[in-house]
């Protein structure tokens, strides 16, 4: 009785472990199919898109001008979810408020490159979306598609960098009083000031604009960004510069204040800074094309 019992349990050991090996779905093996997929998908349907380094696709139809979110934020969000390649509906909102960190993590992954008030898409594979589980409509292993309205977002975040530019300001406001220079504030909270303006061209967003700049992390003295007369174009730019440039004119000195979220945000540091830095930009406009 004991063999046939041991004999029994190995039996069932064997068809356990063959059930793991069939049935259960490898996650790497799964995220690389998805990746190839989705890779495939874009190439058939000839659709631009920026992948990250986590593995999900983003792209826009409109950049907007607001602040970056962070995973501590709240976020108001509109959406439309596909699944690919079928492009079937599957869920959808007009105005969802959530938590950043409590989405999944594609929306975590990608979402912090959206100024708000961008509209665009993400493509996302199943692992980093609802993986094997059944999610309402969403079948398990399903690679979705959602088409966003990054609406509002709200957090505490803005608030502790506009203090530290705030504290930062009062250090250096003898020598702005000395040197009789007016800060200003734009509606979207960013401060800047500038020595004058001249009677001469502003720079619309899709103009081509030369500039001499410098770039610092608040309250460092060593510049991570030095540069004479280089041309760029003022809607590729931080957001920062695509609200306060149009104001300047040629021949103006300008030095912005940048909350990281009108900068560079948690994902897109320059050299020298880490995610999230405050910004002291100090920039010439020589030429406007």
């Amino acid at each position: 009785m004991k063999k046939k019992s041991l004999g029994f349990f190995v039996l069932m050991i064997g068809a356990l472990a063959s059930c793991l090996t069939n049935d259960v779905v490898n996650p790497k093996v799964q995220f690389k199919n998805d990746t190839t997929s989705i890779s495939q998908f874009l190439k058939d349907n000839n659709l631009p898109a920026t992948k990250t380094p986590q593995g999900v696709w983003y792209s826009f139809d409109t950049e907007g001008f607001g602040i970056y979110p962070v995973l501590t934020d709240s976020i108001r969000i509109s959406y439309r979810a596909k699944l690919i390649p079928s492009m079937a509906q599957v869920d959808s909102s007009s105005g969802l408020t959530v938590l950043l960190s409590s989405v999944i993590s594609g929306w975590q992954n990608a979402l912090p490159r959206f100024p708000t008030g961008s509209k665009g898409k993400l493509y996302i594979p199943s692992g980093l979306a609802f993986g094997e589980a059944l999610h309402y409509n969403i079948p398990p292993n399903s690679n979705l598609l959602y088409e966003i309205t990054l609406i509002s977002v709200k957090g505490s975040h803005y608030t502790s960098d506009t203090t530290a530019i705030n504290s930062y300001i009062n250090l250096i406001s003898d020598s702005l009083s000395t040197n009789k220079i007016t800060l200003r504030r734009d509606v979207s909270g960013i401060r800047y000031s500038y020595d004058q303006l001249y009677n001469s061209a502003t720079p619309e967003l899709s103009k081509s604009i030369n500039v001499s700049y410098t770039g610092k992390v608040l309250n460092s003295k060593t510049f991570f960004a030095k540069v004479a007369d280089t041309t760029l174009v003022l809607k590729d730019q931080i957001t920062a510069w695509k609200l306060i440039m149009p104001k300047i004119t040629v021949g103006t000195n300008v030095t912005i204040y940048v909350p990281s979220g009108y900068g560079y945000g948690s994902e897109f540091a320059p050299r020298q800074t880490v995610g999230n830095s405050n910004i002291v930009y100090q920039i010439k406009l020589n030429k406007v094309y």
